[in-house]
């Protein structure tokens, strides 16, 4: 390569008016592309974070996975459906999973498929001495709302209001005295405020 040729003066013009250049740029023009980049990426972050504590929690709840079972393994849902039945994990439809949890009670809804149709579960449950016994598992299809019997129903939570009945009280019969009671105070000084 023959550098006779070559001004090294105006190269160096050159080279300090495009820093000069780049300079008057700003910070915002010369890394624009670097922030929204990053601001994309913690979107991704963000988002898929609250996909997980609002939605996808609710895949590993035990009354979720119980009330699945009971359903995959219906006979009237396998045929409503088709099989095999699944629950929607991305919810681009109208019916969003949801999970209300207060004391000792979870009411969770959810979406599900097949290869004939989807469908709207929920569950009801209440913790009973340590397990969360089921009184609610309806899924409704096509309009119409089918209500799913859990296995081990006997040993389940009674359905709610439903339980012993009250003892009836005795009337009293009719013009009975009061009984008397006879109290004895004990001698001494009266009680103190």
């Amino acid at each position: 390569m023959n550098t006779d040729n070559i001004d090294l003066a105006a190269l160096d013009r050159d080279l300090q008016k495009f820093a000069r250049q780049q300079k008057e740029r700003g910070w915002w023009r010369r890394n624009w592309r670097r922030l929204v980049l990053v601001l994309l990426l913690l979107g991704v972050v963000v988002a898929g974070g609250a996909y997980w504590l609002l939605i996808g929690r609710i895949h590993h709840m035990d009354v979720y996975q119980t009330a699945m079972e009971t359903i995959r393994a219906d006979k009237q849902m396998q045929q409503q459906l088709g099989e095999p039945i699944h629950s929607v994990k991305w919810p681009l439809r109208k019916a969003v999973p949801s999970a209300r949890i207060e004391d000792r009670e979870i009411d969770i809804r959810w979406a599900i498929h097949g290869p004939k149709t989807q469908a709207d579960a929920h569950v009801h449950a209440k913790l009973m001495m340590g397990k969360w016994e089921t009184d609610i598992l309806e899924v409704r299809v096509n309009g119409k709302t089918l209500s799913l019997r859990m296995a081990g129903d006997e040993a389940d939570a009674p359905v709610y209001g439903s339980g012993p009945k009250k003892p009836e009280a005795k009337k009293p019969e009719a013009n009975t005295p009061a009984p008397k009671i006879n109290i004895d105070v004990p001698p001494g000084e009266p009680p103190s405020k």
